[in-house]
């Protein structure tokens, strides 16, 4: 018989704040996994600085 527990817990509600958090830290990660590739490759991108909040 299935375990059902592995199910319910792929799918417990996230708040958007955490949710937010995962996606920024994702996007982290791909970038600087997209910068180590370029640099292997040769590849020296210029990066802007990113706009300081208030």
């Amino acid at each position: 018989m299935a375990n059902n527990n592995m199910t319910t817990t792929l799918f417990q509600p996230v708040s958007d704040q955490a949710a937010a958090k995962e996606l920024s830290n994702a996007a982290k990660s791909f970038t600087s996994d997209l910068l180590q590739v370029l640099e292997r490759v040769g590849i020296q991108p210029k990066i802007p600085e990113a706009p300081r909040g208030p």
